[in-house]
């Protein structure tokens, strides 16, 4: 082991030990979330939401990005945002009775920035071993709390030291969005009439993308009467113009294709919001649209322990689909859906959610 990283073990890889810690009486939760993905938000937003419910006085905060600073605030569930830099660690230092973290890997930075915060007891959930730093050499933690492997993200706490004293409300994911709101997002679909499906085909990479010829054979083998009742937008990330282009050369002319512009977070979530269906691969947009009670057709690589842990959360009474890969063998492939459901589904949505616009005119 270098000697930079035995250094960092033996000043900051330790804490004094929070003896007899009272969750009875907690008073402020601070949390460093799994991650900054929209997906992340969302799950942590349902963390807050059950932990006001046992400790109804606490003062929480967390700490954001860029990434995820707007649907954590859109949320109005967490009272203070504090940027994850640096600098900040050390101005909130010791000001924050329970620390939360569930950050999944032990780095450096993190080690000194841990210490640097010091709140009187710090919980970890699933901590991967790194090639220099274990949950054995580094003991800056109070409490170890390993989720359930056949768990979804939204139960993590179920597992942890909290449960032992409290009975938890069931997580669930839920954003509220105004009529006001919903309403800004009109100029992305352009369409009166028409029903609304969000097109989110695409994932952080392009083998976690929907293949362009089975998107184009879902959408072809749809009732032609129904989908020319319906407008398809396409969310805008990288390589989406390439993507769209390529699809309407594939499907046919009736198809009514848009790929909407770039937008900011809290625009994609309105965007999200407004729709009303979402056709999603697996991506923050399933747990958004999961979230704003959007119909939902998802689509799944053959992963169990991904499906485990992000499978949709529909709320009651949401229409929801989960489409997976038909590869016989683990992996992460998107590919190879069986479209025979997806296609009934979607036909039947379509022509409930075009019915719905007939009684409203």
């Amino acid at each position: 082991m270098k000697l930079s990283r035995r250094l960092i073990l033996h000043f900051f890889g330790h804490k004094k030990p929070c003896k007899d810690f009272d969750f009875t009486k907690v008073h402020s939760i601070l949390i460093r979330p799994v991650g900054d993905a929209v997906g992340d938000a969302v799950a942590h937003i349902s963390f807050v939401r059950q932990l006001r419910a046992i400790y109804p006085n606490v003062k929480i905060g967390m700490f954001v990005t860029d990434r995820n600073r707007d649907i954590i605030a859109h949320s109005g569930e967490v009272d203070e945002l504090i940027e994850d830099i640096r600098t900040n660690y050390w101005k909130q230092r010791g000001k924050w009775q329970l620390f939360l973290d569930f950050f999944p890997y032990f780095y450096s930075w993190y080690i000194i920035k841990d210490t640097l915060l010091k709140p009187q007891a710090v919980m970890i959930f699933n901590r991967q071993p790194k090639k220099h730093y274990t949950v054995e050499n580094v003991r800056n933690y109070d409490f170890h709390c390993p989720t359930n492997p056949e768990h979804h993200m939204i139960q993590a706490l179920e597992t942890s030291e909290i449960a032992k004293y409290h009975q938890l409300p069931q997580g669930y994911f839920k954003l509220h969005a105004t009529e006001g709101e919903k309403k800004g997002a009109d100029i992305f679909w352009n369409t009166e009439g028409r029903v609304r499906i969000l097109l989110a085909p695409q994932g952080s990479a392009p083998s976690r993308s929907i293949p362009l010829h089975e998107m184009a054979n879902l959408l072809n083998r749809c009732n032609p009467e129904i989908i020319t009742k319906a407008q398809f937008l396409m969310c805008n990330t990288k390589g989406s113009e390439e993507y769209i282009k390529e699809l309407r050369t594939l499907c046919c002319p009736d198809i009514r294709l848009d790929l909407a512009p770039k937008t900011s977070l809290f625009q994609y979530m309105m965007l999200v919001a407004s729709c009303d269906i979402a056709l999603c691969i697996d991506s923050g947009t399933v747990h958004l649209a999961c979230a704003y009670d959007r119909p939902l057709l998802a689509f799944y690589a053959h992963l169990p322990s991904n499906i485990n842990l992000w499978h949709p959360l529909p709320n009651e009474n949401i229409p929801c689909l989960t489409v997976i890969s038909s590869r016989k063998e683990i992996s992460k492939r998107t590919s190879d859906f069986p479209l025979d459901e997806a296609i009934n589904w979607l036909n039947t949505q379509i022509a409930a959610q075009a019915a719905t616009k007939i009684v409203l005119k």
